[in-house]
């Protein structure tokens, strides 16, 4: 038999509850940098970190004597971020890292808010599009260079081969 734990009033299997809490400074220098809404979970299954922004506080929302606004499962949350690194898909410890990746996230930040961030973003948006249509032209350009080198080269090995035979009198 598994061995039974206490958690938020309930009595469930240990092995069900991982209970790795993230650093208290950690959350306290994500909620000073990026919001008070953003909180840091423990997800069983994948055996990473979860960042998830509170969209609605439906519990009490507190703050710990570490200035750290506490989040319940009542909260509504949407999914920011499954902390791993991207290069390997491996566990990522909460850190400088983990602040760097969720800075280069933020659209805000970079464009703004408001009509003219919108504005910014379409902009940039059109040129990327603008250069990856003349990517797509040279690298098109590139094909057609080939194949027409290609095409001059059959023709000349044909035109050789044609030289070399008698074709009015094939059986000679």
């Amino acid at each position: 038999m598994s061995n039974l734990v206490h958690h938020e009033g309930l009595i469930v299997p240990a092995h069900v509850i991982e209970n790795r809490e993230p650093p208290k400074e950690f959350v306290k220098r994500l909620q000073l940098i990026f919001g008070r809404d953003l909180h840091v979970t423990w997800h069983v299954m994948k055996k990473r970190f979860v960042i998830e922004q509170c969209i609605e506080h439906c519990g009490s929302r507190a703050e710990s004597a570490d200035g750290v606004v506490v989040h319940t499962h009542l909260c509504r949350r949407v999914y920011v971020w499954l902390v791993r690194d991207e290069a390997t898909n491996e566990y990522m410890p909460l850190g400088d890292r983990v602040i760097a990746k969720l800075q280069e996230m933020e659209t805000y930040r970079k464009y703004g808010t408001g009509p003219e961030a919108l504005a910014r973003f379409r902009a940039e948006s059109a040129s990327f599009d603008r250069d990856q249509a003349v990517k797509k032209k040279e690298d098109a350009h590139g094909v057609f260079q080939y194949l027409k080198r290609h095409n001059r080269i059959v023709r000349n090995k044909l035109k050789t081969m044609m030289g070399r035979h008698d074709w009015l009198r094939p059986h000679k």
